[in-house]
């Protein structure tokens, strides 16, 4: 082969190979392999270069010609060289990137922050891990998604003007607040920082960011910024006055707290713009005073307290208890004052009344005692000493368990802590003489503080007389109650159910008196016709009878209910004569005596036939049953026949149980407690509406024979009243 096309050859083999180099070169894969193709061309092209460099030094090159390789060779070679550097550094330059990208990757993957990017219309294609924990969803989820799908809708609006204003306007957005939703369903505070990313022609390709979570930044703001308002709170309700001053004569405030206004009558600002000065409120007399003290407890470093006076903006003067610190500077000099001033005025008052109080109880005629919060003497008045056979010296070693029985030791501390809740209490107790005698006493306790000690000022009466007084008057007035209740009940009950057998004697005499007329009219005529005489006939034999047999049952009623009620008003349990009574015969025997009524008005009553026996009092039980009839028959329905039923059934407990139906009007659900009062009517425009007494008597008359009463109603459809008894 000619030497000329030698070296063409290897120039087409170095081409190619830097071509392999350069595409397979970047390709982790193909590296290795571009390299050592490189290194064995190297290898011939220095081999080659050797040749020449023989050829020329033999001389052969000149007789052939080849004047040129070693031009070539020294070209070349530093070219292969620049390769082989090239693929050298191009390595660990990619080793460094690789390093440096998966440092990248692991401080994304690993901050609390959530990094995104998002294409130009907002899509998502890259989140990192952090969505999970801030959001609920994994990247994989988020991926083709917008951050919008996961506002709330009153977010997006705002969120999405940023972005645009963002890509707009070529600058990104730092720490913009807004919720998101998590996957739960709760809100999730966040802030955004974005950027937008433009191609190499300058359009919007997308955005980056980053999402942190506020949410307990915002909920710890929330509690600081709560904990200052309630400071700013309490420190303005204080029922005084905090404050920082300067260490001078003047105490010019740094701080006030708006209870000065109340207390000095000068808002907090006149204050802090020095308008006014705490020492000129100061009584001269007291400003010395004040200042000393003050610079003594600063001097030791300890916290100073001073009662002094000062004259309010209205001048009147109060008196002040001030507690505080000193606040040092480096060089150990108090330079300011903290501390809190309260007005005790009253107090002071108080403390002055208190002592004028001490020497007239010592020469009061009533027991007075102190007493501390373990229950021991401390002070005892003559009248103590007197009334309980002891000297003051004894009485000053003992406690209250020692002089009142109801008090041991075990009970003082409930009754301490009770007093000092209330502040006073007013109770009644038995004190204990030396000789043991108990007699009862009102103790009137009053819970005292005085010099900063707790006391109980206790004053003692002796009540003996008035309790015997009470318990007679006690007696007296339960006799007295019992015969005004049996009173009462009398007249109550003769005046409601005696009602129901007269209506019975009116209208049958009615009836007698119509029946005699027309009696005594055909009488006149001396041989009346054949339908004369069967009328003649009907009024002897049926109608008369009837009209007297009712007169006589309502009479009996009237007689029976006038024997119960003799019986009622009498006092003690011997007025009540309990017996196993035959319902059916009792509520049978009630119907016949109230027919006229019931007839009247074309009601229909109907009894079930077998009623439980009870046991009670037979003319009581009657009369309940005869006002629950009588009331079923008053507040009937106007505009439907009336119609009442009468069932029992046992219940459990060994008692039994009757109930009285009806259709009537029905009572409101707020009436049917109140229809139990005395004289309270339903309805007191209705003319059958009743005295309001029926319903008392009941339940009176049942308490007295263990029973009970009840009602169930809705209006305009009916009322059921439901009776208790002991069973038999």
């Amino acid at each position: 082969m000619h030497p000329i096309a030698c070296i063409d050859l290897v120039c087409v083999l170095a081409g190619v190979t830097a071509a392999v180099f350069l595409i397979r070169g970047w390709k982790r894969p193909g590296f290795s392999l571009a390299v050592l193709i490189l290194l064995l061309i190297l290898a011939l092209l220095t081999a080659l270069y050797g040749t020449g460099l023989f050829l020329e030094w033999s001389k052969i090159s000149a007789a052939m010609e080849w004047h040129f390789l070693e031009d070539f060779g020294g070209v070349f070679i530093p070219f292969v060289w620049a390769f082989v550097f090239y693929a050298i550094v191009k390595r660990g330059v990619e080793q460094e990137l690789r390093v440096s990208r998966e440092h990248f990757r692991t401080l994304v993957e690993t901050t609390s922050d959530w990094f995104w990017e998002a294409a130009a219309d907002g899509r998502i294609t890259y989140s990192s891990p952090q969505s999970t924990d801030i959001l609920g969803y994994s990247p994989q989820e988020l991926l083709g998604r917008t951050p919008f799908d996961f506002m709330p809708p009153s977010e997006i609006p705002r969120l999405r003007e940023f972005l645009q204003a963002c890509g707009a306007e070529h600058k990104g957005v730092y720490r913009v607040e807004h919720l998101a939703l998590h996957r739960d369903g709760g809100e999730v505070s966040l802030d955004v920082s974005m950027t937008p990313v433009f191609d190499a022609s300058g359009r919007l390709a997308g955005f980056r960011g980053v999402n942190r979570d506020i949410t307990l930044h915002q909920k710890a703001a929330l509690e600081l910024e709560e904990s200052r308002r309630a400071m700013v709170a309490l420190i303005g309700n204080l029922p005084g006055i905090a404050f920082r001053c300067l260490n001078t004569p003047d105490w010019p405030m740094q701080f006030i707290s708006k209870g000065c206004l109340e207390m000095t009558g000068y808002a907090d600002q006149e204050f802090l713009c020095q308008q006014v000065l705490w020492n000129d409120l100061i009584v001269p007399h007291d400003r010395t005073r004040v200042w000393e003290e003050i610079q003594e407890a600063l001097r030791h470093h300890t916290n100073y307290q001073i009662e002094y006076r000062i004259r309010a903006k209205d001048g009147t003067e109060r008196c002040l208890w001030e507690k505080g610190c000193g606040v040092f500077g480096a060089g150990g000099q108090a330079a300011a004052l903290e501390g809190f001033i309260t007005d005790i005025t009253e107090l002071v008052k108080s403390k002055q009344a208190l002592m004028f109080t001490q020497f007239s109880v010592d020469r009061a005629s009533e027991g007075t005692y102190w007493i501390t919060a373990d229950g021991k003497f401390v002070y005892v008045n003559d009248a103590v000493c007197r009334r309980l056979g002891y000297s003051r010296d004894q009485l000053l070693t003992m406690s209250v368990a020692d002089v009142d029985p109801d008090f041991p030791a075990r009970r003082w501390a409930s009754h301490w802590q009770e007093l000092k809740e209330k502040g006073a209490l007013r109770f009644e107790t038995r004190h204990k003489t030396r000789d043991g005698r108990v007699f009862p006493v009102e103790v009137t306790a009053n819970f005292l503080v005085y010099e900063g000690v707790e006391y109980n000022c206790a004053l003692a009466r002796d009540i003996t007389s008035r309790k015997n007084a009470e318990q007679m008057r006690e007696l007296l007035m339960r006799q007295l109650q019992a015969k005004n209740e049996e009173l009462q009940s009398i007249v109550f009950i003769a005046a409601h159910d005696l009602r129901s057998p007269l209506v019975n004697l009116r209208g049958f005499t009615g009836e007698l008196e119509k029946d005699l007329a027309r009696l005594t009219e055909l009488l006149r005529d001396p041989a009346p016709p054949e339908p004369a005489r069967q009328a003649l006939d009907l009024l002897l034999t049926r109608s008369i009878p009837e009209s007297l047999r009712f007169i006589k049952a309502g009479s009996q009623t009237m007689e029976t209910l006038l024997n119960g009620l003799t019986r009622l008003s009498r006092v003690g349990s011997l007025q009540i004569h309990p017996a196993c009574l035959d319902m059916n015969a009792m509520l049978q025997a009630i119907v016949r005596d109230t027919q006229f009524q019931i007839s009247s008005i074309g009601a229909e009553v109907h009894l079930q036939p077998d009623l439980p026996v009870c046991r009670g009092d037979s003319v009581l039980v009657s009369q309940v049953f005869i006002n629950l009839l009588d009331n079923a028959l008053k507040y009937r329905h106007g505009r439907r026949p009336c119609v009442i039923r009468v069932t029992g059934s046992v219940c459990g407990g060994g008692r039994v149980e009757y109930a009285v139906a009806d259709n009537g009007i029905g009572i409101a659900a707020e009436h049917i407690e109140k229809v139990f009062d005395l004289f309270h009517r339903l309805n007191p425009r209705l003319s059958n509406g009743g005295e309001g007494l029926g319903l008392t008597i009941v339940r009176r008359i049942l308490d007295r024979q263990d029973g009970t009463v009840r009602m169930e109603s809705v209006p305009n459809i009916g009322t059921t009243v439901y009776v208790q008894l002991p069973g038999a």
